[in-house]
């Protein structure tokens, strides 16, 4: 791919799929570097390319890295919500949970319906230690998805920790 590049230097394509290779192989350095490019090369195709880059990093557990190329594109791509939940992901990773909760927020302003956001936010609230507003969360995510096994798990051990036993005990039977 690198010798492509000789002949093709504005191809965002070839330095995301060198980026992605490289990230692939433990250089994370240099595949910055040509997610960098890429995203210098991409005009019309430049929030689908953040996006791409914001998944890869994220899939290697890259957090910060994918923080700092998300942060300035969710402020550029304001209403992206595939951008805002990799983001948000992003945050709760690395614990920085207030900005989780405020990204996932602005997701949901985007998208009500969005059970799996409702879902995250209500874990985050957990790592907050505020369990009334985590289970204010599952109750949406159980609204919009009644099956949802994850949110009536994780609503059962919010309810543990507000020693309400009895409706804990209903949500893990459900």
């Amino acid at each position: 791919m690198e010798s492509l590049l000789q002949m093709e230097q504005s191809n965002q394509e070839i330095f995301l799929n060198l980026g992605l290779a490289y990230l692939r192989n433990n250089q994370k350095e240099k595949a910055v570097i040509f997610f960098k490019k890429a995203l210098e090369t991409a005009f019309e195709d430049r929030e689908d390319v953040l996006l791409d880059i914001g998944i890869y990093l994220n899939q290697h557990e890259a957090y910060k890295t994918t923080i700092e190329f998300l942060a300035p594109g969710c402020r550029e791509f304001t209403n992206n919500e595939s951008l805002l939940f990799e983001l948000a992901f992003a945050y709760d990773k690395e614990f920085i949970i207030d900005k989780g909760l405020e990204t996932y927020n602005r997701l949901i302003d985007i998208n009500p319906f969005s059970e799996n956001a409702w879902y995250n936010l209500g874990i985050l609230y957990i790592k907050n230690n505020d369990f009334d507003n985590a289970n204010k969360c599952y109750d949406y995510a159980l609204a919009l998805n009644p099956s949802h096994g994850e949110a009536l798990f994780n609503k059962g051990n919010a309810l543990v920790n507000q020693g309400q036993y009895l409706e804990a005990i209903d949500c893990y039977i459900d």
